[in-house]
């Protein structure tokens, strides 16, 4: 689930997810930040890193256009965002109940 809204991101130069994750362009071995304006690369060539170090040790360079090693932490909301899709990949099912105390958010924020 992680990765798809990660690639959500990407479609859309989100940048705050920038600090999040770091994806890396098998076809190129560059690694760049979401909100990178570069050509966006066809979704099968991409890989998903949490770190930039993470990238740069399977092998893949810096971007030079957004410089990716330099990358923010991400914004509190999607911290959230992305521990929430932590907790639902679990095989244990948790009630929105259990994933507002994880998350400290009230239930309501959780509903579609």
């Amino acid at each position: 689930m992680e990765n798809e809204v990660f690639w959500h991101a990407v479609m859309a130069n989100d940048a705050r997810f920038d600090g999040a994750f770091v994806l890396g362009v098998k076809t190129t071995g560059i690694y760049c930040k979401p909100s990178c304006r570069a050509r966006l690369p066809l979704r099968k060539n991409v890989d998903f890193f949490a770190t930039a170090s993470d990238a740069e040790s399977r092998g893949f360079r810096a971007c030079l256009r957004c410089r990716p090693s330099a990358a923010n932490a991400p914004e509190p909301q999607v911290a959230k965002v992305l521990r929430a899709c932590t907790l639902m990949d679990v095989e244990t099912a948790m009630t929105l109940e259990e994933l507002g105390r994880e998350l400290d958010l009230s239930t309501f924020h959780l509903q579609p």
